[in-house]
């Protein structure tokens, strides 16, 4: 943490999202994340190894709610270049209507799609945290941005005023 912004390296991430983001339908889910809040998401499911391209477009992490919405921008199905074309014509949305919501069976998030935004409500998983706690209550998200292999959290918290209330001063 520098400053108020905790740095959450790519690395975390995955290890996470594959210890808790699998479902029947998104398999072995892999994040990488690169500037100005883009990210690209693969998974495989009963198509092939899929790709989104998505950018970070809102989040909000305060005592009353925690969420984050995410546009994707391209959907790709690796070596399908004729569904991959199709995909430009049908959003995320329409797709989830039809043949269900990949990330329904997902514990520790929920989400849902509008057209091709993703909106993850994760207080399911922020309540099982340590930011349900006394020192979690504290810490208010104000914005998160991406850079190559990291993700930044803008808090209103820097290093000094957590160990103030850690140590109880």
């Amino acid at each position: 943490m520098n400053g108020g912004i905790w740095v959450i390296p790519e690395d975390a991430i995955n290890q996470y999202f594959a210890a808790h983001a699998n479902s029947n339908k998104a398999k072995n889910p892999t994040l990488k994340l690169l500037g100005d809040n883009k990210m690209v998401v693969t998974f495989d499911s009963s198509l092939g190894r899929v790709g989104l391209t998505c950018e970070i477009k809102q989040f909000v992490h305060n005592q009353a709610e925690s969420y984050a919405e995410v546009y994707i921008r391209k959907k790709e199905v690796a070596n399908k270049p004729i569904l991959t074309w199709m995909l430009k014509f049908i959003s995320i949305g329409a797709i989830a209507d039809l043949y269900g919501n990949p990330l329904k069976d997902v514990k520790q998030f929920d989400a849902r799609f509008d057209g091709n935004t993703l909106k993850v409500n994760f207080r399911p998983l922020v309540e099982k945290s340590l930011l349900s706690s006394n020192i979690g209550n504290k810490v208010e998200i104000s914005r998160i941005t991406t850079r190559e292999g990291a993700l930044e959290l803008h808090t209103n918290m820097k290093a000094t005023d957590l160990l103030g209330i850690i140590m109880g001063i």
